[in-house]
């Protein structure tokens, strides 16, 4: 019988009686072990002092809370010169010294807390019949012990997160093999984590942002360690440097654009001519732009939706041609991999082959147009005016529908018959740098024209794009060979601002260089930050960095 009501639970106790009742089950239960051993001088001892009873509460049973009332015995220690003369029986499997709760049951809550902090792991608990306060659960997660240190990890990847932002910042430490939080610190000062490497000693590899910082940390306390700065922050670092350069020249851009001619026509189709640059496969000469030099000359790839649109056709004149052949449809179905009603469909409609457009929506202005033009060459140009006219006689839209109407025949009627192409306006800054960190083959029309009217606008942009480009190649390629080339390259062409960038990364350059070369990456502690902001969040950000560095480190 105890085995069903308490399984897995330590010899000695005997179930004297079940007490059910309306609310809850109590469960009468007696120690019978024969001695007792002392907490201080680990001795047993055969004689029993004196007896009572004791109440804890244990995990629930058939959705009613179960109560245990416990019959255990007080003993005389008789070892001469023990200073505790009178102790309690211990029932380690069962429950701690002092406690209400069983220790399965305090296991349960604590994960409750681990996993969802207090308040929402209480109310879970109530659902479940295990009801208990907020401040409980934080006190079960604030007495779980610091998980035991393993050796390792072998790869470590390290990066900061916000406390409170803008103010106060701690620190993440995470096994990129495992994917798993190692540890978390109060603050991002290199001698915090100096000292951490050096008590606990063992990564071969560490992965960081280019902050000096963790640079410093990590020489200091794990001197042995090679470090390799983040692929992802010096790839951003360059592009915040693209976008400084395009902000202190958008203002001559914006000028040198307009001065250009209108855009073109391309010759051929934009679908009929799918040239992409190569990405540079060595050291470029000195002065070369190749990929922003190839911008000039390629077309881009065609769209996909256009490349659909040409394989639609081929298999419709395939269709075509098998019908004259004579084939049967069911047979030109299998052939094409089309289905038979596909098939049945394009050879009843001969312009089934092509989409077909959407007719224009109809608008509740549509059956007026024709009197506002009227009026609008009669010389009324009053937009309310003309509202009211068509509104009594039955118009049931609104005043803006008419107002953008009578605003676009205002702006044919100031250009002329025949208006004036104008320059396409030059995106902001932060834009057009999307628009240059992006490779030719992934640029819309208008994109790809945008990167063409700003290189011939400006020697310096059109310069700075290929620098660009040759060092995504380098990182994406893992060209860790040519980063010594390029960034003479980048002090040879005098710009400002990637001279800032060439200077940065030659002063971390073997961490550079190793995180070009390696393939670790501080990917998954950027995860581990979200997770934390999860966490945190959960506190509603009143999480003390006690609380929160143990559920980050024991949390699911």
């Amino acid at each position: 019988m105890f085995d069903l009501v308490l399984p897995a639970s330590p010899a000695g106790l005997r179930v004297e009686q079940l007490l059910p009742d309306s609310s809850t089950w109590t469960i009468v239960v007696a120690t019978t072990a024969l001695t007792a051993v002392c907490p201080l001088c680990q001795l047993p001892t055969p004689r029993v002092h004196s007896r009572y009873q004791r109440i804890c509460l244990d995990l629930p049973l058939a959705a009613y809370p179960v109560r245990l009332l416990l019959h255990v015995r007080r003993f005389r220690c008789a070892t001469v010169g023990c200073s505790r003369r009178i102790f309690t029986e211990r029932l380690p499997g069962l429950a701690a010294p002092y406690a209400h709760r069983t220790t399965r049951l305090r296991g349960v809550l604590t994960d409750l807390g681990l996993a969802l902090g207090g308040a929402a792991g209480a109310r879970l608990a109530a659902h479940l019949h295990l009801p208990t306060s907020d401040d409980m659960l934080l006190r079960y997660v604030r007495a779980v012990p610091d998980p035991p240190w393993t050796p390792g990890p072998r790869v470590l990847g390290i990066d900061d997160w916000a406390r409170r932002k803008g103010q106060c910042y701690g620190t993440i430490l995470v096994d990129l093999e495992t994917h798993r939080p190692v540890d978390l610190l109060p603050d991002r000062e290199t001698a915090t984590g100096a000292a951490w490497r050096a008590a606990h000693p063992g990564p071969a590899i560490i992965s960081r942002d280019r902050a000096e910082g963790y640079a410093a940390a990590a020489s200091q306390g794990a001197p042995a360690a090679r470090q390799g700065a983040d692929r992802f922050h010096f790839l951003r670092n360059l592009g915040e440097a693209l976008e400084e350069l395009l902000v202190r020249l958008h203002q001559e851009l914006t000028q040198a654009v307009a001065t250009l001619p209108p855009p073109a026509p391309p010759v051929t189709p934009r679908s009929a001519v799918a040239v992409v640059p190569d990405p540079p496969t060595g050291t470029p000469p000195a002065g070369a732009v190749p990929v922003a030099a190839a911008a000039e000359h390629q077309e881009p790839p065609p769209q996909p939706d256009t490349v659909r649109r040409q394989a639609r056709q081929a298999r419709y004149e395939e269709l075509l041609r098998l019908r004259g052949l004579g084939w049967t449809p069911q047979a030109s179905a299998r052939q094409l991999r089309l289905s038979l009603g596909t098939v049945q469909l394009w050879l009843a409609h001969p312009c089934c082959g092509q989409r077909r457009s959407r007719p224009p929506p109809r608008r509740l202005l549509d059956p007026y147009t024709a009197q506002l033009d009227r009026r609008w060459a009669e010389g009324t140009h009053n937009a309310r005016w003309l509202y009211q006219e068509i509104r009594d006689q039955g118009y049931r839209g609104g005043y803006r529908n008419v107002s953008v109407y009578l605003a676009g025949r205002r702006g044919a009627a100031t250009a002329g018959a025949t208006p004036v192409p104008k320059n396409p306006l030059l995106p902001s800054a932060r834009a057009l740098r999307w628009v240059l960190w992006r490779p030719v083959a992934d640029l819309d029309d208008a994109e790809y024209t945008t990167v063409r009217r700003v290189c011939a606008a400006s020697q310096e942009v059109t310069l700075a794009y290929g620098l660009v480009m040759d060092f995504q190649a380098i990182v994406r390629q893992r060209q860790a060979d040519q980063l010594g080339s390029w960034i003479a390259l980048a002090y040879s062409s005098g710009i400002r601002e990637l001279l800032s960038f060439a200077r940065g990364v030659e002063r971390d350059f073997a961490a550079v260089l190793a995180g070009i070369e390696l393939p670790w990456s501080n990917g998954p502690v950027e995860g581990q930050v979200t997770r934390l902001k999860l966490l945190k969040r959960q506190h509603y950000g009143r999480a003390k960095f006690d609380l929160l560095r143990l559920r980050v480190l024991y949390a699911p």
